[in-house]
C-alpha cells in the first residue's frame, strides 16, 4: 500500500514540475520574443490594411482621417462663407437642423426665424452660389424651408443660351423635370439658371430626351448639392 502512495506522490510531483517548467518557458519566450512577435503581427495587420484600404497611415485608421478631413473642409467652407459676407449683406448664415431623409418632401429645418427677421418667401442658398428653395413656414427661432425640387413645386428658369423662360418642375429627392419646345437648342451640360438681373444657378442638364415625332424636348436635372450632407445654408431677406 505504501509503495502505491509513494508512486502517486511521485507522479503528482512530476506533473507539478512539468506545469512549472511550461510556465517558466512561456515567460522566457514572452520576455525574449514578445516585441518582435508584436511588431510582426502589427506589420501584417498594417499591410493588410493598406491593401484593403483600412489605413491611410501607419497609426491612424482611414475612417478617422476621413472624418478629420471632412471637419476641416467643412470648417474651411464656413470660414469662406463668413469671410465673403460683405458680398452678400442681404443673407443670413443658418445651421440646418434637419434634412432629408429625416424630414420628408424635400424640406429643411433651419435655426433662424421670426427673431432674425426671416419671412416666408425668403430665398435659401447653398454653397454661396446655388439657390435651392424658399422659406415656407416661420417660427420664433426656426423655419421650414421648402426646396424647389419638392414634388409639384414649379420655378421659372432659363436653360443654356436661351432667353426664353421655361418652367422647371420638382420631382422629389433633389430632381427636376423641364419640358421645352424642340426649337430651343438644349444639350446635356447646359446650365439652368433663374431669370433676373443676378441669375443664380439651379443645376445642370444631365439628360435631354429629344425623341422623334414629339414637339418637345424633356430635360432632367438635379440640385448640385448633396441634401443629406447639407450643414449650412444662407437665407436672403426679401426687400420688405
Amino acid at each position: 500500500m505504501n509503495y502505491l502512495l509513494r508512486d502517486k506522490k511521485k507522479n503528482t510531483s512530476k506533473e507539478i514540475f512539468k506545469i512549472v517548467l511550461i510556465v517558466v518557458i512561456l515567460v522566457v519566450v514572452y520576455m525574449l520574443f514578445s516585441k518582435p512577435i508584436a511588431s510582426l503581427l502589427h506589420g501584417v495587420q498594417r499591410g493588410v490594411g493598406y491593401v484593403l484600404g483600412y489605413y491611410d497611415d501607419p497609426v491612424r485608421p482611414i475612417s478617422e482621417n476621413t472624418l478629420i478631413q471632412s471637419l476641416k473642409n467643412e470648417n474651411g467652407q464656413l470660414k469662406e462663407i463668413v469671410g465673403r459676407k460683405s458680398e452678400h449683406d442681404d443673407r443670413l448664415l443658418s445651421v440646418v437642423l434637419s434634412r432629408p431623409p429625416r424630414v420628408p418632401y424635400d424640406s429643411l429645418i433651419i435655426d433662424i426665424g421670426e427673431k432674425h427677421d426671416i419671412h416666408a418667401g425668403d430665398l435659401v442658398y447653398a454653397e454661396m452660389d446655388y439657390v435651392i428653395g424658399h422659406v415656407e413656414v416661420v417660427y420664433a427661432n426656426s423655419s421650414v424651408v421648402k426646396l424647389f425640387s419638392s414634388p409639384g413645386e414649379k420655378i421659372d428658369v432659363l436653360v443654356g443660351s436661351s432667353t426664353i423662360p421655361v418652367v422647371a418642375e420638382g420631382r422629389g429627392s433633389g430632381n427636376f423635370y423641364i419640358k421645352v419646345p424642340k426649337n430651343i437648342p438644349i444639350v446635356e451640360g447646359d446650365q439652368i439658371i433663374t431669370p433676373g438681373l443676378r441669375p443664380v444657378v439651379l443645376g445642370t442638364a444631365e439628360h435631354v430626351d429629344t425623341s422623334e415625332g414629339e414637339a418637345f424636348s424633356h430635360i432632367y436635372f438635379k440640385l448640385p448639392v448633396k441634401l443629406n450632407a447639407l450643414h449650412y445654408v444662407q437665407v436672403k431677406k426679401n426687400i420688405r
